[in-house]
């Protein structure tokens, strides 16, 4: 890609972006996998492949869609970014936004074509969630942040509906696939909540940020709330489990060191604490149910 391309630019100046992708590979396989074999009906290899690909792209698709319906308010609060420099429009994103949809489609179609309602219901959900989200962020108060980060979130959701079709989608689910569903808006909920924690000075007027809406004392104990609620998730799967007593405890022991993890930010808030608290978030969300997905492969 040339170097002046904006996409180009684009990436290199969002390259974060870009972790999406080996996240949304390995919770795209755990769910998938997962979802089959609650159901006692393992996928088969290439429905694993095409799922693990498609959530990458619906994952990546999200993430363009946050700066394509929040366009003005990264302009205005984030000034040094690519868009607020002009060198990329609304329209520059609209193109990689349209090949992220189709290419999940197309897999989809050609190998997995009984998960096409799952996607259907997946890309509505992520254009929904990213549209409402910025519409509700534009005003600074507690309520109005919390419920954007609720509507990011629902994003998530609705790629785990896909990436777990397989054990709801023609066939009764139980509660455990539920659970896991659940697991990924309560999950990417918290993961929200951590990464709006910085310092009650390091945010720019008129700045969404929950840690500055709520108080950072309140935001981190909504976000151990919220991590609690997700291992009870997760639990819940590990019940349709053999050995679920390894998994409550290994839950526990995680949540236990999120504490600690919160204790440390509450003391002394700031935007490098908060990055510590979100980072543990994602590595938690990502980590528990990879585990759990490697244990039901190696039985």
């Amino acid at each position: 890609m040339p170097q002046s391309h904006p996409i180009g630019q684009y990436l290199r100046e969002r390259w974060q972006a870009l972790l999406l992708v080996p996240a949304a590979l390995v919770v795209g396989t755990a769910a998938v996998w997962l979802a089959g074999f609650l159901v006692e009906s393992p996928p088969d290899a290439l429905t694993i492949v095409v799922v693990a690909v498609s959530t990458a792209c619906l994952a990546l698709l999200r993430r363009l869609l946050v700066d394509v319906c929040g366009y003005h308010e990264v302009i205005a609060h984030e000034p040094g970014s690519v868009l607020a420099r002009g060198i990329v429009s609304r329209g520059d994103l609209m193109v990689p936004a349209a090949v992220l949809a189709v290419v999940p489609l197309v897999a989809t179609l050609a190998a997995a074509s009984t998960l096409l309602g799952p996607l259907a219901i997946a890309l509505a959900g992520v254009f929904a969630s990213c549209a409402v989200a910025a519409a509700i962020s534009v005003e600074v108060s507690r309520p109005r942040v919390g419920l954007a980060a609720a509507a990011r979130a629902a994003g998530y959701l609705a790629i785990a509906g896909y990436a777990a079709g397989p054990g709801w989608w023609e066939r009764a689910a139980n509660t455990g696939v539920a659970a896991l569903i659940a697991y990924a808006f309560v999950a990417g909920l918290a993961w929200q909540i951590g990464r709006d924690l910085r310092g009650p000075t390091e945010v720019a007027p008129g700045e969404a940020v929950i840690s500055y809406a709520w108080g950072p004392v309140p935001a981190i104990i909504v976000w151990f709330g919220v991590m609690m609620v997700a291992g009870s998730l997760m639990a819940a799967v590990g019940l349709y489990l053999p050995s679920s007593w390894v998994v409550a405890l290994l839950i526990d022991v995680t949540l236990l060191v999120a504490a600690i993890v919160g204790i440390v930010y509450a003391r002394s808030p700031s935007a490098r604490r908060g990055a510590i608290v979100a980072r543990f978030t994602a590595g938690w969300a990502l980590g528990v149910p990879m585990v759990l997905a490697l244990r039901t492969a190696a039985l």
